[in-house]
């Protein structure tokens, strides 16, 4: 027959002593912490680049040219490529002082106000004129052909592009130091607001 031990010699047995020591000054061990090394990111992007055969794509959002900031001759900085509501405003800046379209803008910012929209982006704008673009016809609706439309479309799409034409754009153009010269290059890059075919 076994010798039954006290349950109080049992608890004194298996747990360790408390030392002295205040939790708040012991760190506590993290083992899955995420660890971002920059010098090893960038030795695995150029580990990744090295074949001259390897086919790379970029994929860059909205955020990037925004956060790219350039300098202005009178000082300060600007993005490397607007946000919507900049854009909207450099948009705004030329095509309400552009005789040839002022008037149609002015109409199609006009519905847009009385459709909920306060201060209309250009998306909305955009989107719009090409709705409307779409099922006037031969037609006009509050006095807009299809003709101004389409003009003042292309002029937005214009103003865009050209503001939106940066060194972002050649990022497809970039190659590695000694590459061949025939190696293919595709290059895609849309500001989203590109003419329609």
């Amino acid at each position: 027959m076994s010798k039954k031990v006290p349950a109080a010699s049992i608890h004194s047995a298996t747990v360790p002593a408390v030392t002295s020591t205040p939790a708040a000054t012991v760190p506590a061990p993290v083992a899955d912490a995420p660890f971002h090394c920059p010098y090893k990111q960038a030795n695995l992007l150029q580990q990744a680049l090295s074949p001259n055969k390897m086919r790379v794509g970029f994929l860059l959002g909205a955020g990037c040219p925004v956060s790219i900031r350039v300098p202005r001759p009178s000082g300060g900085t600007d993005p490397l490529i607007p946000d919507i509501a900049n854009l909207t405003a450099l948009v705004r800046s030329k095509v309400e002082v552009d005789s040839t379209h002022k008037d149609t803008f002015a109409t199609v910012s006009k519905r847009l106000n009385e459709a909920g929209s306060a201060i209309p982006n250009v998306e909305e704008i955009l989107t719009h004129i090409r709705a409307l673009a779409d099922v006037v016809g031969n037609s006009a609706i509050d006095g807009l052909s299809k003709k101004n439309l389409v003009g003042l479309d292309e002029r937005i799409c214009q103003i865009t592009s050209l503001r939106a034409s940066s060194s972002l754009h050649s990022t497809a153009n970039w190659r590695l130091p000694g590459s061949s010269r025939t190696n293919s290059r595709t290059k895609i890059a849309t500001t989203g607001f590109l003419p329609r075919s």
